[in-house]
């Protein structure tokens, strides 16, 4: 099975620990980046086989809508 290298993955981590704690309390601007850092995430988890956490990003998204 060939493993996704993916580079961009510790900068989706680093926004996503830093948005997600204020996630009730984020502006219209910042929901963007949140939204997008966990499609990012999920995109990058999905390819690298880890469903847990491809699951857990689907259902924090979902909330968002």
């Amino acid at each position: 099975m060939m493993r996704c290298r993916c580079k961009a993955l510790p900068f989706f981590e680093k926004a996503y620990a830093l948005l997600d704690p204020r996630a009730a309390s984020l502006d219209i601007n910042e929901k963007t980046t949140y939204r997008d850092v966990m499609t990012g995430m999920r995109e990058i988890y999905s390819r690298q086989n880890q469903r847990s956490k491809v699951d857990e990003l689907k259902v924090k998204l979902d909330a968002l809508r």
